[in-house]
C-alpha cells in the first residue's frame, strides 16, 4: 500500500486561500489553483475558524498547560528529582485528569460515553449512603479513620488483604 501524497505548500499562501475563499473574492477550486493549496484544506478552514493554520497533529495542551509542565519539571531537575520518560508521563497525565481531561494510564484521550441504564438506575441515593456507612463501619472497627496509611488496596468489591 502506498503512501498518500501530500502537498506541499506555505503558511502564507494557505492563510490567503482562506481569506480570499471567506471574503468571497473567489471561489475554493479558483484560490486551489492560485495558492496551490488543497480545495478541501481551503474549505475546511473557512468551516472550522478556530483550527490551527500549521502542520502536524492538534496539541492535547494549550500553551499555559505546556509552559506550567515544562517550569514543573525543571524545578523537579533543579530540587535533584531526575525526571524520566516514563515519570513526566504521568506527571502530564496526572495533570491532565486534574485539569478535567478523560485521560487513561496510557495517556490517550477517551470519549465520553453514557452510561448504561442498569448502572444509572441502580446507583440510588439509598446504595449510595449504604456504602458509605458500611465504609465508615469499617474504617471504624479496624481503627483506620485517622490512619488512611494502614489501607493499600481498595477496589470496587471492598478492601483485600492482599496485593497482586
Amino acid at each position: 500500500m502506498s503512501q498518500r501524497k501530500r502537498t506541499s505548500y506555505r503558511k502564507q499562501d494557505l492563510e490567503e486561500a482562506v481569506l480570499a475563499y471567506k471574503n468571497k473574492e473567489m471561489t475554493s477550486v479558483e484560490a486551489a489553483k492560485k495558492y496551490r493549496v488543497p480545495e478541501s484544506t481551503i474549505r475546511r478552514h473557512k468551516s472550522n475558524p478556530g483550527e490551527k493554520i500549521g502542520a502536524g497533529r492538534p496539541n492535547l495542551l494549550n500553551d499555559n498547560q505546556e509552559q506550567y509542565l515544562v517550569a514543573l519539571i525543571k524545578e523537579l531537575e533543579q530540587i535533584g528529582m531526575r525526571t524520566t520518560k516514563s515519570c513526566t508521563l504521568k506527571i502530564v497525565i496526572y495533570s491532565l485528569v486534574n485539569g478535567g481531561g478523560a485521560v487513561n494510564t496510557s495517556g490517550k484521550f477517551q470519549k465520553e460515553q453514557k452510561l448504561e441504564r442498569s448502572r444509572k438506575e441502580g446507583f440510588t441515593e439509598e446504595v449510595q449512603v449504604g456504602w458509605f456507612d458500611k465504609l465508615e463501619s469499617i474504617l471504624t472497627q479496624n481503627n483506620s479513620l485517622m490512619r488512611p496509611g494502614q489501607i493499600y488496596n481498595a477496589d470496587e468489591s471492598g478492601f483485600a488483604d492482599s496485593t497482586q
